[in-house]
């Protein structure tokens, strides 16, 4: 996350006076939601392509194809996220 200047500071307090959280805290806090967002959805992709396997034609090489893209996926926003 980049860092704020001391104008962007200065008006972060402004803005947020009374309270007791700082930008950094409030960065941490988005990322950290999204990181359980696209967890969660991990999570969904691979309960419902594990549910999947018991319709007839599908096989388990598909099933892994999807997991595997979804935690691919997963990987590349965190990573984009912690910049």
């Amino acid at each position: 996350m980049p860092l704020m200047n001391a104008d962007q500071n200065a008006a972060f307090d402004a803005a947020n006076s009374g309270v007791s959280f700082s930008a950094g805290e409030t960065g941490l806090f988005v990322i950290s939601v999204g990181v359980v967002l696209m967890l969660t959805w991990c999570a969904w992709v691979a309960i419902s392509s594990y549910r999947a396997l018991s319709n007839p034609g599908a096989s388990v090489p598909d099933a892994a194809g999807k997991i595997v893209r979804a935690v691919f996926v997963v990987m590349m926003v965190i990573a984009v996220m912690a910049l």
